[in-house]
Parts: structure tokens; C-alpha cells; sequence
């Protein structure tokens, strides 16, 4: 049963202070050669996970709190309100590559979904115009189980895992490393005479806050701000490597949050339910390649002048056509962003015409079962709708603690904007109907029951402040195999909202493994009846079916699954463990090749799953996994994790 968890390992990182970063690009950068047509640029694509602006030096977080940081600001252009297109890190950055709002390119939350095919991404367009295309992602946020791989050449999402808490087996990657295997993609192209687009995704801000050795003791009372420190130190070495490459006179870069942090503000610890501008406005700077600017600009900058600053707002929209055209490559028609090229260039004097921007919040609806959200932004007026509708002026309340009463006039025009583009995802009906009559041939012991209902009541998510936290706290604790934190949070949770989607999954999750079957039935009827059109149910389902060895009915139980989710790695890989157990061998090889075709990785896991056990010795399996790791260095387990139960 995979839920995202890789192996742990050792803990590996670069620990550099912020007074060490990348000293040579605090100052400007050596000067573009005269005369001549430039070569075309190299463009570098930085995403970071929950980065709040108001972290960051350069948008009024403190002098030198983020240096390296604040040196690109100084040289290139800062959007002081900026704003992303999903508070999830998968939609946002989706819309990053895509430059369309996520109701279009089909990526609407962190728990699942792939881009809709036919769906055109930069890495794409840029590789057909003759660039060489790589990424590295620090989180299986971003990776290649949601499509984000298309068009990229080189794609690293390759992850077990840093241990961030003794029990933790998080999966992401410090940005020491990501830095470095960036550098790895460009020094494999040195011979290349073609330009690189490289897109790094940084992950340390996200919670849980626990940043390296020293910053871990300079920042004990807030860990948050010790993890942006190393990663802007990283940033810096960033910069630097570029300088030292002498890549920094032909390298586009820009540097954007996927969403902000709650932080405990509006009563929010992580991001992902609400819309305030503490997750929904990011930092966004753009530091063209020097010989794209005037000499006055330069000059003026490298005399220490003020850096350039657009205060109206721009979506993470924007970014992609704004690639697109300082790449020099044609964007396909069919974008919801503009082009912010002749912005970025200085080319164009004036700021920016103001616009309306959307920003959603699906995970709400799909991680919880309540209300999705969605905000509309236009200069300082700013609507947020879920069951009923808020407007706020930003001028005068920056911190949206006084919603305006009566609603305004101008709200029926944003919301107007914002509704056909936050609608909710739905199945087309012959595919609901599939679905419902292969549930229904499953014979499940609480079909026919009255109470058996699908969920068509949706909370507002500013009705459920409360439980908010312990649900975002119970996610992060099942990402990092903390299952039994995870459970114990679910279960306060449904004492007030007995049909919290999460909740009834995490409880499922756990009795399925350790509880007796009974319990694990009256909660999988709850999950089930509430949510016949997803998964979850019929996936834990099978896992108890297998575990009693009633192996026809884990088979079907898996096929609903795997209805649902066609082209997921979980249905597949699973369905493989139980033709294993049956040494059903030419099946099990099958939908294992398919499981790995769509994204199952860890080969190290596979070699330890005892449900294959019967088809390790068959030559196939090393050709499908690889050879055996090399076994695990022991090491005692917390009481909170399942292999000390």
C-alpha cells in the first residue's frame, strides 16, 4: 500500500550561514560585451513552496535577511503584488508551465490529478525551438505522477526522502541538493551550443519548519524563517555557480513562490483552504539577461540605485508567456497570461494596465469535503467566495480583518470573472455511471442501507477555522509516516465533522492496518457512501479483502479503483501485489510495468513489499526494479511509527 512515503536516509546537506551567500552577485554582474547580436539567453525557472513575501528583504522582511535574494531584486525587476493562481503547490505551479488558470490545464489539487492532455507546457514549446529542457523538483508535489514532466529532456524527481523528524520520512529534498543537480544538468551541456531552459523547484520553507545545522540553533524560536535562510544561502551558491560558469551575461532568471504560508495568521498553519494574501500573494522577480536593458538602467543600478518595482497587480499566469517571449519563441494562442517582456526589459515605459486575477482553493472540496474557495483580485478590491461572499479593500484593510458591509457594487463584477473559472471538477456522466455501476457490483455490505448517501452538504471553510489545523497537521504526519499522530488528529476531527473526507481516510488507513475489521467497516461505509465517486474507499477496501485473503474481491475492489484513477500508480501497483500473492506471475509483471509507467519509483520499497515476494527471483523483476539494495542499516523505530507497533 503506497501513500507517497519513501525509505528514509541520512540526512545530507551544504550548511551555509546567510553572511556566506554568493558574495559576488551582491554585486552587479560584469558587464555585457559591445556590439554585435547577443547569443540567444538561457532561461532559469525558480519555484519555492510557501515562501511568504514578506520573508524576503527585498519586500520589506528585513534589512539582509535574505541577501542573495535581495541582490537579484536589485538587479532585476520585483512585482511587489504578485498573485498565484492555486494556494496548492501542484495547480500553482502547473499554471507556472502552462500560463492557463487550473480549471484549463486540469491540475486542481495536491492529492491527485495529472495535466489534461493537449494541454501545451514551456518545456515543450521551448525544446521544439531547440532548447535543451531539464528540472529538478524537491517534493512529489510537483513530480511526475501530475504530468509535469512533458517537454523536459532531463526530469529529476528521483527522491527517498530526508528525515526532517526522527520518525519523519518526508518526501522531498534539502536545496543543497537541488542546486547541485542542477548544475549537474548544465555542466552535461557544456559541449551543447544550445541554450538551456532549467527549472528548480525548491521545497525547505514548506512545514514541517526544520532547517539544518547551524541555522537550526541561530533560529530555534522561528524555524520557519531559519529554513528561508538556507534556502536563500543556497540561492546565493546558486548565483555564484552561474558567475563562475560565466553563464550570468546569457541567463534569464526567475524567482517566484508557488504560494505563500499561514503561519498561524487568520488561524491558518500551513496553506492550501484560505485566500488571504499571506498564501495567495507571492514574491515574483525577473532579472533579464544585462544586455536586454538599457545602459541607463544598468548603470544606474550598478551605482546602487533604487531596483525596479511594478506595484500593480500580475498572476503566475504571466509567467509562462513572459518566458515564452524573452526565449523569442512563439506562445501558443490559447494563454490566459500576458507577456511582461517589455515590462522586465525596460522596453516599454509605464506600468502595466490593472486586471483581474483568480485565485482558487480546490483542496478544500477535495481534501475535506467542504466548500471550495476562490478569490477575485483587481487593484486594491478583492472578493473571496465559498458558500457566501466577502469583499475587502485592500488600500485601507491590508490585512483583510474587515470584511466590507454591505457588499459593494463592484463584487457582482469579480465575481462574475471569477466564477466560470473556479468551477468545481467534474466526472462527464457515462464516466460517473461506470463507475457507480462497478461499485455497485461489488457488493458492498452497506449498499442498500438508506443512509447510504452521497455528501451533498459542503461547509464554508471560514465555518471550520478550528479544525483546520489539526487536518493540515494529520496530512503532513501521513506524508511523513507519522500514521499514528495522523489517526489520533482524524478522530478529534470526526467527533464535530463526521464526513470529513481526510479524516474518514487517514482512521480507514490506520484500521486497515492495525484495527479490528469491524471498526474498519463502519468507517470505510462513512467514506464510501459520502464519496462513491473517488477511490479511497475502494482502495482500502481491497487492502482489507487481500489481508483476509479474499483475493476476487480485492481484485474487483482494486478495478473500481483503478477506474477512478487510470492513469495513477497506485491502482496498478496494487493490483500487482495481489496477482504476486496468487503467483499469478504473467499479470503481476503487468500491471507492475504500468504501475512504473505511471510513476512508481521506488524500487527500494518494492524489493522490501513481501506481497511480491513470490516474483522476486524471476528475472523480470530485476528488469522491471532494478538489482537488490543493499540492506537497510538498522535503527530503532518511535513509538509513533508502524514499524514499532
Amino acid at each position: 500500500m503506497t501513500f507517497r512515503s519513501g525509505a528514509s536516509r541520512a540526512l545530507q546537506t551544504l550548511l551555509l550561514i546567510p553572511a556566506l551567500a554568493a558574495p559576488a552577485f551582491c554585486a552587479p554582474p560584469r558587464a555585457a560585451p559591445a556590439g554585435g547580436a547577443s547569443p540567444r539567453r538561457n532561461v532559469l525557472l525558480i519555484t519555492v513552496e510557501s515562501l511568504r513575501a514578506d520573508h524576503l528583504g527585498c519586500y520589506g522582511g528585513g534589512p539582509k535577511s535574505t541577501p542573495a535574494i535581495d541582490a537579484l531584486a536589485q538587479r532585476g525587476v520585483r512585482f511587489e503584488r504578485a498573485y498565484t493562481a492555486s494556494v496548492s503547490t501542484g495547480p500553482s505551479v502547473a499554471t507556472v508551465l502552462t500560463g492557463v488558470y487550473p480549471v484549463r490545464h486540469g491540475l486542481r489539487g495536491d492529492l491527485g490529478g495529472r495535466l489534461k492532455q493537449g494541454v501545451p507546457t514551456l518545456a515543450e514549446g521551448l525544446a521544439k525551438a531547440g532548447f535543451r529542457t531539464g528540472a529538478v523538483v524537491a517534493s512529489f508535489h510537483v513530480d511526475s505522477d501530475h504530468s509535469l514532466e512533458r517537454g523536459f529532456q532531463s526530469f529529476d524527481d528521483t527522491m527517498e526522502g530526508l528525515v526532517k523528524r526522527i520518525a519523519g520520512r518526508s518526501k522531498e529534498r534539502r536545496a543543497d541538493e537541488v542546486v547541485s543537480k542542477g548544475f549537474n544538468f548544465i555542466d552535461a551541456g557544456k559541449k551543447s551550443r544550445r541554450p538551456f531552459f532549467l527549472w528548480l523547484d525548491f521545497y525547505d520553507p514548506h512545514y514541517d519548519y526544520d532547517p539544518p545545522a547551524p541555522l537550526k540553533k541561530q533560529f530555534e524560536s522561528d524555524p520557519y524563517t531559519g529554513e528561508v535562510a538556507h534556502l536563500d544561502a543556497q540561492i546565493g551558491v546558486l548565483v555564484e555557480g552561474l558567475h563562475s560558469r560565466g553563464l550570468d551575461l546569457s541567463t534569464d532568471i526567475l524567482f517566484v513562490a508557488s504560494h505563500g504560508e499561514g503561519l498561524g495568521d487568520h488561524g491558518e498553519t500551513g496553506h492550501g483552504t484560505y485566500l488571504f494574501e499571506t498564501t495567495a500573494r507571492v514574491p515574483l522577480i525577473v532579472i533579464p539577461a544585462p544586455d536586454r536593458t538599457g545602459p541607463g538602467r544598468d548603470a544606474s543600478r550598478a551605482a546602487g540605485g533604487a531596483p525596479e518595482v511594478v506595484k500593480q497587480t500580475i498572476g503566475l499566469i504571466d509567467v509562462a508567456p513572459t518566458i515564452y517571449a524573452l526565449a523569442g519563441v512563439t506562445p501558443p494562442a490559447s494563454l490566459d497570461g500576458r507577456s511582461q517582456r517589455e515590462v522586465v526589459t525596460g522596453a516599454k515605459p509605464g506600468a502595466p494596465a490593472q486586471r483581474l486575477f483568480l485565485v482558487e482553493a480546490m483542496e478544500p472540496l477535495l481534501a475535506y469535503g467542504w466548500s471550495p474557495m476562490y478569490a477575485v483580485i483587481e487593484g486594491d478590491h478583492k472578493i473571496v467566495q465559498a458558500t457566501r461572499v466577502e469583499a475587502f479593500d485592500l488600500g485601507s484593510d491590508p490585512g483583510e480583518t474587515k470584511p466590507i458591509q454591505p457588499i459593494p457594487d463592484w463584487a457582482e463584477r469579480l465575481k462574475a470573472f471569477g466564477q466560470p473559472l473556479a468551477r468545481q471538477p467534474e466526472l462527464a456522466e457515462p464516466e460517473k455511471m461506470r463507475i457507480l455501476e462497478a461499485a455497485a457490483a461489488l457488493d458492498l455490505p452497506w449498499k442498500d442501507r438508506p443512509t447510504c448517501l452521497e455528501k451533498n452538504s459542503f461547509a464554508d471553510p471560514r465555518d471550520r477555522i478550528d479544525l483546520n489545523d489539526r487536518l493540515f497537521r494529520a496530512r503532513v504526519a501521513m506524508d511523513q509516516g507519522m500514521i499514528g499522530l495522523a489517526g489520533t488528529l482524524s478522530q478529534e476531527v470526526l467527533q464535530s465533522d463526521p464526513g470529513n473526507f481526510t479524516a474518514l481516510e487517514l482512521v480507514s488507513f490506520l484500521l486497515v492496518r492495525n484495527g479490528p475489521a469491524l471498526m474498519l467497516m463502519d468507517s470505510l461505509e462513512v467514506l464510501q457512501c459520502n464519496y462513491p465517486l473517488r477511490g479511497s474507499g475502494y482502495h482500502i477496501y481491497g487492502h482489507e479483502m487481500e489481508k483476509e485473503r479474499k483475493f476476487d474481491k480485492a481484485e474487483q475492489a482494486l478495478n473500481v479503483f483503478k477506474l477512478i484513477d487510470p492513469t495513477g500508480e497506485e491502482p496498478y501497483y496494487d493490483l500487482a501485489g495481489v496477482y504476486a500473492e496468487q503467483d499469478q506471475r504473467d499479470r503481476a509483471f503487468e500491471y507492475l510495468a504500468k504501475a512504473i509507467k505511471f510513476g512508481a519509483h521506488d524500487f527500494a520499497f518494492m524489493w522490501r513489499d513481501g506481497r511480491l515476494g513470490r516474483i522476486m527471483q524471476d528475472p523480470r523483476f530485476v528488469k522491471l526494479a532494478g538489482p537488490r539494495p543493499p540492506p537497510r542499516r538498522p535503527q530503532a523505530a518511535p513509538a509513533d511509527t508502524p514499524a514499532a507497533k
